[in-house]
């Protein structure tokens, strides 16, 4: 019996923590906020929601590319993620007058966490309304850290939404029969967990 619990409890794991990590609950959003991180599938993505929402800007957000990074020899003139994004959306067809990159400093740790205070700085100083709604646009199973971390930098100044598009290296309905997929989950649910219980935004 004691087996057989495990086992149902082992199979409800394995088919509901996807969906709860990937979390999917979009708002009536005036801005998309898209992870400058994001492969360039996902941004082709990015685009399509633009172009099919009633958003009037497109915000990238993102740190510092390291020194020692090939990125930093294929684009020189670029200094964060959020740039490199936000030039990557302009070429796929976002017109410039309605993207902006919102970079974030360099931080050893909790970079979701910068690039949400990063972008209410932002807010706060170009930003007339006080009712403004946002669309976060991330990556499968990293959606619900990157909602919670969010929410915490800047849940007081704007209506929050969330939106998890695929990562095409691994089945989310299988995640369990790739290494990337058990890799991405595990990674994601431990680093879920520390936010949820450990981290303090005030240290």
């Amino acid at each position: 019996m004691i087996l057989v619990a495990f086992s149902v409890l082992m199979i409800l794991f394995m088919l509901s923590i996807h969906p709860f990590l990937a979390i999917d609950q979009p708002v009536q959003g005036d801005i998309l906020v898209v992870e400058g991180w994001l492969p360039k599938n996902a941004l082709k993505k990015a685009v399509e929601e633009f172009e099919m929402g009633e958003y009037y800007l497109l915000v990238t957000t993102g740190g510092p590319i390291p020194l020692d990074s090939y990125m930093s020899e294929l684009f020189p003139d670029i200094k964060s993620y959020a740039e490199i994004s936000a030039s990557e959306l302009i070429t796929m067809g976002i017109e410039k007058n309605k993207i902006i990159a919102v970079s974030s400093p360099l931080v050893e740790r909790n970079r979701t966490y910068s690039t949400a205070i990063a972008l209410r700085n932002w807010l706060l100083n170009n930003m007339q309304s006080s009712e403004i709604s946002i669309n976060i646009f991330s990556l499968g199973p990293h959606a619900r850290r990157t909602r919670l971390l969010f929410d915490m930098g800047l849940g007081d100044i704007v209506n929050i939404g969330i939106i998890a598009t695929d990562n095409i290296n691994y089945n989310a309905n299988r995640w369990w029969k790739s290494s990337t997929g058990v890799r991405t989950i595990i990674g994601e649910l431990i680093a879920y967990i520390y936010v949820k219980i450990f981290f303090n935004p005030k240290i």
